[in-house]
């Protein structure tokens, strides 16, 4: 994660590494204070057949829609239009 700029999209490639999703998940938990109630070892969990697995992508991909219907949310409170 060494460059930090704005984006339009965001590509999350099927192969990123524990390591890499751990420190993007990392950054992206810390800006959601108020998930803190959720179980980060759920986070890219499915069920395959009756064994479970793990995806990194899948995880990546939850915590971010997570995030923005979190961030989606708060707006919509201050501007009064989320009831």
């Amino acid at each position: 994660m060494q460059n930090e700029q704005l984006v339009d999209f965001l590509e999350i490639d099927g192969a990123v590494s524990t390591a890499e999703a751990t420190e993007i998940e990392e950054v992206i938990w810390k800006h959601m204070p108020e998930a803190q109630h959720l179980r980060p070892e759920m986070i890219g969990k499915y069920l395959d057949g009756l064994e479970h697995r793990h995806s990194n992508p899948l995880g990546l991909t939850q915590l971010l829609i997570v995030y923005h219907m979190l961030r989606a949310a708060k707006t919509g409170l201050r501007r009064g239009g989320v009831r």
